[in-house]
């Protein structure tokens, strides 16, 4: 087992109050899969990635289980982390420009990552560098080197993302939202080299999207977040097969489809993490909700193996 989380909880102060980002998750993750992490904006999928690589801000109170091969990350220093970060654990960005530097070429970028972790030559890291800009098929990937993000197109700021993320072979990769900044085709090019990159490498992958056809494409399980919960896990064929939460039969409902047939939005919105509504979260929203959905807070337990739901309607 690479990755286990165990009853995270992420929180953090505002105005309004205490915001509750995370709460109770739980999962684990084996070499070599991809666990696809899906769900509306406001789910908590992000913060999930961002306390994993310990990239939350020091005032935000991470509490619970991160264990990363034999090493717990709940707590850890800084500077330790900082030694996993970019190295064990790398993560790309939805929008590449806030993780490039704008002053720095991408030579210069990809040479820092390989020289702060491992010992060699500038040209150790330029090699490297231009055979990994290869790998994720950046045409003229010596011109690249060469260049500033803001000479280069969207979709190929995140190739060079891709092939930073992978030149040092890390056990983990989150990707949070790669596609989602990209024009339609250019995402459908970028979830093509991810299939063909992860069949080459023997990294693990957590990829947040609020796509479930991206989830489909890139996921061997499927975690479902509402609220800050984890509402289902599965694998890939068992959840789109038959999705047993209301709330993943509603995503799917609200997915359009080639061939026609009506879209059904799910009613509302995702309520405030300030104060989310008593018992299950889901339930004002939800078209089969009873008193107890409403009074109590459902467990997230095992229906059938490996097929996790958190939903007292469901067993």
């Amino acid at each position: 087992m690479l990755l286990k989380v165990s009853d995270l909880r992420v929180s953090y102060r505002t105005d309004e109050g205490i915001v509750r980002a995370v709460e109770g998750v739980s999962f684990t993750l084996e070499r070599r899969k991809t666990l696809a992490v899906v769900g509306e904006s406001g789910s908590g999928k992000s913060t999930l990635a961002l306390a994993i690589i310990g990239l939350l801000p020091r005032s935000v109170e991470v509490e619970g289980s991160i264990r990363f091969l034999d090493m717990e990350l709940t707590g850890m220093k800084e500077e330790e982390i900082r030694k996993l970060r970019g190295d064990r654990i790398t993560i790309v960005f939805q929008e590449p420009m806030t993780a490039l530097n704008p002053v720095f070429t991408v030579g210069r970028f990809m040479k820092d990552i390989y020289l702060t972790h491992r010992e060699g030559s500038e040209e150790d890291a330029l090699s490297l560098a231009m055979e990994w800009l290869g790998k994720v098929k950046v045409p003229g990937p010596e011109k690249v080197l060469n260049s500033y993000p803001h000479e280069l197109s969207g979709g190929m700021r995140q190739r060079v993302l891709i092939a930073a993320s992978l030149m040092l072979e890390p056990d983990l990769v989150l990707m949070d939202e790669p596609t989602s900044a990209l024009d339609v085709s250019v995402q459908a090019q970028i979830l093509r080299l991810i299939a063909e990159l992860k069949s080459q490498v023997s990294a693990s992958f957590i990829f947040i999207t609020h796509n479930l056809g991206v989830a489909a494409a890139v996921g061997d399980e499927i975690a479902v977040m509402y609220a800050g919960k984890l509402v289902e896990l599965a694998s890939k064929r068992n959840l789109f097969e038959e999705p047993l939460h209301p709330y993943t039969k509603g995503l799917m409902k609200a997915v359009p489809r080639i061939r026609g047939g009506g879209v059904e939005p799910i009613p509302g919105s995702v309520p405030s993490l300030v104060n989310p509504p008593k018992g299950c979260r889901f339930h004002p929203r939800c078209p089969i909700a009873d008193e107890r959905c409403r009074e109590e807070e459902p467990e997230l337990r095992e229906i059938r193996p490996g097929h996790w739901v958190a939903c007292h309607k469901v067993g």
